[in-house]
């Protein structure tokens, strides 16, 4: 695997995103709500290395499609 080369805020992102249901659990928060207002701040490249490397590849089809939905 080469090496991935990020911005910080593309580092604190998908930091945020991985931990969002705890996030919204002890916030009060709805996940989803949470979900939506990182998912539009990250950029394309944060957005991939996220899918290809947390998100299960059973999921990913159904994940990027929401995703691209939101970010229209």
């Amino acid at each position: 695997m080469g090496k991935v080369i990020m911005d910080d805020v593309d580092i604190v992102n998908i930091a945020q995103l991985a931990a969002r249901k705890s996030t919204a659990e002890v916030t009060g928060q709805n996940s989803e709500t949470l979900e939506r207002e990182i998912v539009m701040r990250m950029s394309d490249r944060a957005l991939d290395w996220y899918l290809s490397n947390l998100i299960p590849i059973v999921g990913r089809p159904q994940t990027k499609q929401k995703w691209a939905e939101w970010r229209k």
